[in-house]
C-alpha cells in the first residue's frame, strides 16, 4: 500500500517535486506579474519537499529568495515573502549549510 500524507500518495508529491524544479528553472526568465506570483509560489514550498534536496536548496531557493528581495522593492508583499523565507531557511535548513 501507497503511503499518503496531507500531499496526497508519493506519484502526487513526486509531480509537485517536478512542478517545483521546473518553475526554479523558469521563473528567471519571468517579468512583471508572472514573476511576482512565480517568485510567491516558489517561497511557500512546503518545506518536506526540499527538505533533503540541499543542492534544490543552495542553487535554486536561495537564489529565489536573493530575487524576491530585489523584486520586494518595489513589491512588499513579496519583500514580506522574501524575509518570512529567510525565518524558515534559517529555521528548517541552516544546519544543512556551513
Amino acid at each position: 500500500m501507497e503511503e499518503t500524507g496531507f500531499f496526497g500518495d508519493k506519484d502526487h508529491q513526486e509531480l509537485c517535486k517536478i512542478f517545483y524544479t521546473e518553475l526554479f528553472e523558469k521563473y528567471k526568465e519571468y517579468q512583471d506579474e508572472l514573476l511576482n506570483d512565480a517568485l510567491k509560489v516558489l517561497l511557500s514550498i512546503p518545506s518536506h519537499f526540499i527538505l533533503t534536496d540541499t543542492e534544490m536548496i543552495a542553487n535554486n531557493l536561495i537564489l529565489a529568495i536573493k530575487r524576491a528581495l530585489q523584486v520586494g522593492l518595489l513589491n512588499i508583499y513579496l519583500a514580506d515573502s522574501g524575509i518570512v523565507s529567510i525565518g524558515l531557511f534559517d529555521k528548517n535548513f541552516s544546519h544543512h549549510f556551513p
